[in-house]
């Protein structure tokens, strides 16, 4: 899988997160994603079913339904309804393939400042010990994953009372607003599905986001939107 990426004169921060749609191509080489993420929405009241994750990745922060895929199982989507089940309780057979988020990994550039050497030097120290952890937080320094979403009603949203742990070993299930999720302020909820959800119910199953780390900072997101797909603002 290749890419093209404007180019721009200064290092986009944290707070500054670079964001372009560009041309994509698709190589017949590129692994298959290795992961789900179901993203389960009650449009009637703009809500949406988030996890606060007690394990890495992610730890402490809300994210979406998911997980690692078995082939053993099936397709992504047979993987992803059983992950749900195991993760909420839900029953769900009407997830729509929104497309591949593919994440990258880096080094964060290294800060020279005269001015700051030992700042210069505790953040070199950080980001070795980020990175040689990254094993142990099950975070790949690349990789991909399919995107799924799933609408339900609000008789649906009403019977499913949170907050709730229904997975002990995973975390607490919030109903939150679209608009709290998607809060300039909100560090709390996973900054790619921050990135996803404005756009996400709106595309298909040949859309693709990429989205660069400089460790555990995102510097970089990219919406290629499949031939016709036209992204509602």
């Amino acid at each position: 899988m290749t890419f093209t990426t404007s180019s721009s004169s200064s290092s986009p921060t944290k707070n500054n997160v670079q964001t372009n749609t560009t041309t994509t191509t698709q190589n017949a080489s590129s692994p298959e994603p290795t992961y789900t993420l179901g993203i389960i929405r009650c449009k009637e009241n703009n809500k949406i079913l988030l996890i606060n994750r007690e394990i890495p990745p992610h730890l402490g922060r809300w994210f979406g339904i998911g997980g690692e895929i078995k082939t053993s199982i099936g397709s992504p989507i047979e993987n992803l309804k059983i992950q749900t089940n195991e993760q909420t309780g839900l029953d769900l057979n009407n997830f729509k393939s929104r497309g591949i988020l593919k994440w990258e990994i880096y080094n964060k550039p290294d800060i020279k400042n005269d001015n700051s050497s030992t700042t210069s030097k505790y953040e070199e120290k950080i980001h070795k010990i980020f990175h040689s952890n990254l094993k142990n937080l099950n975070i790949p320094v690349s990789g991909s994953l399919y995107i799924f979403t799933s609408d339900i009603s609000i008789t649906q949203f009403e019977n499913y009372r949170t907050p709730l742990t229904y997975n002990k070993n995973l975390g607490i299930l919030d109903w939150k607003n679209l608009d709290w999720c998607l809060n300039e302020f909100n560090y709390g909820i996973v900054d790619f599905l921050k990135f996803l959800l404005p756009n996400v119910f709106n595309c298909n199953e040949n859309d693709l986001f990429i989205v660069k780390y400089h460790d555990l900072d995102l510097v970089e997101t990219l919406h290629e939107p499949s031939e016709g797909n036209k992204v509602l603002p």
